[in-house]
C-alpha cells in the first residue's frame, strides 16, 4: 500500500516540540558567549565605544556561557530566561538603538525575538496564549457570556435595543 507524503513526514512529538525553543535560544547565547571569549579585545572594544565599561565583559559572557548550558541541563531555566530576557532587550537599546541604520534595525528586532522566545521559556505566555482561547475550551458558555459584556457595553453607546436583544439571547448571566 502506497503510503502519501504527509503521511510519510514525521512530526517531533510534544515533548520533543516543547525542548525546541530553550535549545535554540540555549544555542544562540552559548555561541555569542563563546565567540566573545575569540574576539575579546575586539568586543571589549565595541562596547567602550558604546559607552559600555569593558570590565562587564567577563560578566556578559559568563550568563551568555552558563547560563545557555543551565538551560540546556534544565538548571534554573526560568531564572537564566529571566536574566536572557532583560539581558537582550538592555543590549538592543545599548547596542542596537541606530534604528534608521537597517542593519541595526533588523539586531534591534532580532533582540526583541530573543526577549520573546525567553519570556515564553520562562512561562510568561500562559496569560496571553491561554487567555481566550483557553476560556472558549474549558468553559463555552462563560466564554460567551464575556465577549456578550464586550458586545453589550459596545452595544450601549449608540443601539440601546440590540444590546437588550444580545442580553436576552445570552441570558441573566450576564
Amino acid at each position: 500500500m502506497a503510503t502519501s507524503s504527509a503521511q510519510a513526514v514525521a512530526l517531533p512529538s510534544t515533548a520533543g516540540a516543547a525542548a525546541m525553543p530553550p535549545l535554540a535560544i540555549a544555542a544562540i547565547f552559548l555561541i555569542a558567549g563563546v565567540n566573545k571569549i575569540g574576539g575579546y579585545e575586539g568586543t571589549q572594544g565595541y562596547m567602550a565605544a558604546m559607552g559600555v565599561p569593558g570590565l562587564l565583559l567577563p560578566l556578559v559572557i559568563a550568563l551568555e556561557v552558563f547560563g545557555a548550558i543551565a538551560i540546556i541541563v534544565g538548571w534554573r531555566t526560568r531564572l537564566f530566561a529571566f536574566l536572557f530576557a532583560g539581558f537582550s532587550i538592555v543590549s538592543a537599546a545599548i547596542f542596537h538603538s541606530a534604528l534608521g541604520d537597517q542593519a541595526q534595525f533588523l539586531l534591534f528586532m532580532k533582540n526583541l525575538a530573543m526577549l520573546g522566545a525567553a519570556l515564553l521559556i520562562a512561562g510568561i505566555h500562559a496569560a496571553a496564549v491561554r487567555g481566550l482561547d483557553h476560556q472558549r475550551e474549558t468553559d463555552p458558555r462563560r466564554f460567551a457570556r464575556q465577549q456578550g459584556r464586550i458586545l453589550v457595553l459596545a452595544g450601549v453607546s449608540g443601539h440601546h435595543r440590540h444590546a437588550v436583544l444580545l442580553h436576552q439571547r445570552l441570558g441573566p448571566g450576564l
